[in-house]
């Protein structure tokens, strides 16, 4: 159930966050965003299709359109529509959930596995707010990097499917009155993204050679990981100071939460025969660099 994932097992129960039935309002919610998404982008799809000459009848391999389960034979192009068809769905009930989650929490319900029902939790069990305080002020969280041996999807790929979410937001925020043209603009970049997947194949067809997932590994150090560290902060300093907990960042190493990085990537010489001690010197040193550029 995607409101219990998000809520938890005792939100669910609230009379304030469910209106109509066991899901309530927010799982209407979400399954209207879900289906309203998908005919938007099924007539972009459909777009991308015919400017490639693909027979738009292939579209009844489209799992937004028909169910297709009964068929004994389909085509190796009926194939490719739905596995990308469900790559799309995948994406857009990723930002369904996304804009759900804003919406629970603007009506002020505390979202499972959220710094706000944590902290909710820290009280219930009596733990004052010095207290907090000072265990946060001890807190050291790290994570590690890892390049996985079996991952299969291109980076060019995830690029691009990052891109058209990121279009499928800028198409959420244009306001009722936005002009014409602006929507259809918007419209466009997203057939022409949808294009580029399209024509980008998802998978390798070859196993990634140890510099190409060096690489990935370092786009995300120094692309994404800034990113969202940068909004956890943020949001970690709102929700505890809504609480009155201060754990603002004092100068010098004591007194503040660390969060620190390490990585496999590079580094798995008893695991992987393809890194020799030159690739791991060689890893450290851009390592290093990307720490101090960033």
């Amino acid at each position: 159930n995607a409101l219990v994932a998000l809520l938890g097992e005792g939100e669910q129960a609230n009379p304030a966050a469910t209106e109509r039935g066991p899901n309530g309002r927010y799982q209407v919610m979400l399954q209207q965003k879900v289906e309203t998404d998908i005919a938007y982008i099924t007539e972009c799809l459909a777009d991308v299709l015919g400017d490639l000459d693909i027979d738009p009848r292939l579209l009844t391999a489209n799992p937004f359109v028909q169910d297709f389960s009964d068929k004994t034979v389909v085509s190796d192009k009926e194939m490719q529509v739905l596995s990308f068809s469900l790559v799309l769905l995948n994406m857009i009930e990723e930002n369904a959930r996304v804009q759900i989650r804003r919406k629970i929490n603007q009506d002020g319900h505390s979202l499972k596995g959220t710094f706000t029902a944590r902290l909710d939790a820290l009280e219930k069990m009596g733990i004052t707010k010095p207290e907090i305080e000072a265990i946060f002020a001890d807190v050291n969280a790290e994570i590690v990097l890892t390049a996985h041996p079996t991952e299969a999807r291109r980076h060019d790929f995830i690029k691009q499917l990052r891109e058209l979410y990121v279009l499928m937001v800028k198409r959420e925020k244009l306001h009722e009155y936005a002009p014409p043209q602006e929507v259809q603009e918007v419209k466009d970049d997203i057939t022409a993204k949808i294009s580029d997947l399209w024509n980008t194949g998802e998978f390798y067809t070859t196993k990634p050679k140890t510099e190409s997932e060096r690489e990935r590994g370092m786009y995300f150090l120094k692309v994404r990981l800034p990113e969202v560290v940068r909004a956890l902060d943020r949001k970690l300093q709102y929700d505890f100071g809504q609480k009155g907990i201060d754990i603002k960042r004092t100068e010098g190493p004591d007194g503040q939460m660390r969060f620190t990085v390490a990585s496999w990537i590079g580094g798995d010489r008893d695991g992987h025969s393809g890194i020799t001690a030159e690739f791991t010197a060689t890893t450290l040193q851009m390592m290093r660099d990307t720490a101090i550029e960033l």
